[in-house]
């Protein structure tokens, strides 16, 4: 009966097991190991990062910004009735940035800075004088006048006809003002009485103690 005879490993010399490791560690070995594979897509991909984001790497996202489609079109346009402000690069670039983690930063600018709530609310100081009545002679404290819930009821069907699904009045208000851009641009009569109009309502709400 005849025996089977495996073949004999090759046998390594302590000096060739160190420069093999030593392959291996630097990447020049066989990456067939899947961890070894691993490992190394790591360290490029941490690699690009750092080098994207560095003084060296300036060229690289030069290179980005080239690659990007400028359209000719950037203002806004109407879709089925609604008005659309598509996304601007340069324009964003202009009042912010984005950081390592892709996260827009708006750049703080103290000199101007204009919201559409705040400036209805400075422009219609006098329906405050209509919402307040003085309690006696004596005291100067002042309260805000109820409202029947009917009224409230009326406000918030008024407001709701303004309001697209979803919409909160802030959003409204800014959308009925107008882009930044724009900010020389004036309201039709009809916008800005709907402006006019869902500001004091939402600040009568507001004043009586209604913020849903």
């Amino acid at each position: 009966m005849k025996r089977i005879r495996f073949p004999k490993g090759k046998k390594v010399k302590p000096g060739e097991e160190a420069v093999n490791r030593v392959d291996v560690e630097d990447g020049s070995g066989n990456l067939q190991d899947p961890r070894l594979a691993a490992k190394e897509r790591s360290k490029r991909r941490n690699q690009i990062t750092t080098e994207l984001f560095t003084e060296d790497g300036r060229g690289m996202l030069n290179d980005i910004t080239l690659a990007e489609v400028a359209y000719e079109d950037n203002e806004n346009f109407i879709d089925d009735g609604i008005q659309i402000e598509p996304f601007n690069l340069d324009k964003e670039r202009e009042e912010g940035y984005f950081d390592a983690d892709g996260n827009f930063v708006e750049y703080v600018n103290n000199n101007g800075i204009k919201d559409a709530w705040f400036d209805s609310v400075e422009a219609d100081v006098q329906y405050t004088g209509k919402a307040f009545t003085t309690t006696n002679g004596e005291d100067n404290e002042v309260v805000a006048q109820d409202l029947s819930a009917q009224d409230i009821g009326i406000i918030k069907r008024r407001i709701a006809n303004v309001l697209e699904p979803g919409e909160t009045v802030l959003q409204a208000l800014r959308g009925l003002k107008g882009p930044s851009s724009n900010r020389k641009e004036k309201m039709s009569a009809e916008t800005k009485r709907v402006f006019d109009q869902l500001t004091e309502d939402a600040m009568k709400l507001m004043e009586n103690g209604d913020y849903s």
